[in-house]
């Protein structure tokens, strides 16, 4: 008897079904009756740009082979994506940082098999991107839903989380949440204080500099580069303006 793997029982994809059953009403409606309205799945109403069809017809008639690119994705392509990071947002993404797939359903497998392990308790909040469950699933991961409403914009919260136990292996947070819509706005900060048990030494400054970005935090660091001599005589004024305030 033919063995069937586990990652068959992944439940399907719904919408999917929908598409199917859409697609079979329109094809058996007469010539001249209204046609289905597409509304199960999020895509475009019109054709591709001019311009990118145009590029596609080049490339075809070019007499290039067209074979395989780098596993990421042709390099010129994800150089102009890191362009475009640049142009409409300011960031700087090198290349080595962008891969293309072949839209976020070939990309969650690769990104989920990166960060998790087979048999790892994953959280979501729900609702949620359904094929979240489906690639989890099929990877043999466990999906944990925590149901989430309008008091946490439809996103995870702390609390969620601490009533899990054991904890999960890992959590799975967008912004913005598909199909809600909300942000995630992240606010950080810095415990000068004594109270701080990572704070090796509270009476040290912390300044401010030149915004930078890495993944998707946002931090403002500024390097001072003093002599021994130098920061011996800040230290010095530091201690005496902290001895005069108080």
């Amino acid at each position: 008897m033919l063995k069937v793997g586990r990652g068959a029982a992944a439940p399907p994809f719904i919408v999917m079904d929908v598409i199917a059953a859409a697609n079979a009403r329109q094809a058996s409606l007469p010539p001249g009756a209204q046609r289905v309205i597409r509304m199960e799945v999020g895509q475009p109403g019109t054709g591709a740009p001019a311009g990118a069809a145009a590029a596609a017809t080049a490339a075809l008639q070019s007499g290039d082979s067209l074979g395989y690119t780098e596993a990421f994705g042709r390099r010129s392509l994800r150089e102009r994506i890191g362009a475009h990071y640049h142009d409409w947002y300011g960031l700087h993404v090198p290349v080595e940082r962008v891969a293309v797939t072949v839209g976020a359903s070939g990309a969650f497998p690769l990104a989920f098999l990166a960060a998790f392990d087979r048999g790892d308790r994953i959280a979501l909040s729900s609702p949620f991107y359904p094929p979240y469950v489906n690639i989890l699933t099929a990877l043999g991961m466990q999906p944990l839903i925590l149901e989430a409403g309008p008091e946490t914009r439809y996103q995870p919260s702390v609390a969620m989380l601490q009533r899990l136990d054991p904890p999960p292996d890992g959590l799975i947070v967008a912004s913005p949440c598909n199909p809600a819509g909300t942000m995630l706005h992240q606010t950080s900060w810095h415990d000068n204080s004594a109270a701080n048990k990572n704070n090796p030494d509270p009476g040290n400054w912390v300044g401010g500099g030149e915004r930078t970005v890495d993944e998707m935090s946002i931090a403002h660091i500024d390097f001072i580069y003093l002599t021994d001599e130098d920061y011996e005589a800040a230290r010095k004024t530091q201690r005496t303006t902290t001895d005069q305030q108080q």
